[in-house]
Formats: C-alpha cells, sequence, structure tokens
C-alpha cells in the first residue's frame, strides 16, 4: 500500500519531536515575515528611483522650453519697429538704451 505525505509528515513528526516541529515552523514563520519586509523596501526603492528619473526628465524638459521662449522672444523683439536698435531681452526682462542711463 502507498504511503501518502500525511503518514510521512506523522512518521517525520514521532522522530523528530514536538520541540524541533514547533523550532522549524517558527523559522518558516521568521523568514516568511523577512522576506515580506524586503519585498516592501524593494518597492519603495524602485518607486523613489523612479521619481528621480522623472524629475531629472521634467527639469530638462523645462530648460529646453524656457531656452526656446528666450529664441521666440528674442526674434519678435527683432522684428519688432526699431529692430536691433537697443532693446534686447535677458533673462531677468527687457532692457532698452535708456534703461542703463536711468539707473
Amino acid at each position: 500500500m502507498k504511503e501518502t505525505w500525511s503518514d510521512t509528515i506523522k512518521q517525520m513528526g514521532k522522530k523528530a519531536g514536538k520541540g524541533k516541529i514547533l523550532l522549524l515552523i517558527a523559522v518558516g514563520v521568521l523568514l516568511l515575515l523577512v522576506s515580506i519586509k524586503d519585498s516592501g523596501r524593494q518597492a519603495a526603492t524602485t518607486e523613489k528611483s523612479q521619481n528621480t528619473v522623472t524629475e531629472q526628465s521634467t527639469s530638462d524638459d523645462m530648460q529646453r522650453y524656457r531656452k526656446k521662449m528666450e529664441k521666440q522672444v528674442k526674434e519678435i523683439l527683432e522684428q519688432v519697429e526699431g529692430g536691433k536698435s537697443g532693446c534686447y531681452a535677458d533673462a531677468a526682462g527687457l532692457k532698452g538704451k535708456g534703461d542703463a542711463q536711468r539707473q
């Protein structure tokens, strides 16, 4: 007659004793808890690194957009009546010929 897995476990339990079985179960539960905690840390680390990449790409996009807008403003100002007559754009805003004399 074939032995079932439950019969095999019962035989092993009789040989090992209750103390060793309880110790084995406690170690198993402990390993399970440690693995669950580590997987949570990995998820948090992965999310943090993804946020860093997203922030950096957003910053790069903003820099490109700013440069594009500065170029457009410069082109528009060059087309305004008077052309390159002394009105120009800088990072702080617009300045004309008379602005330097007023300060």
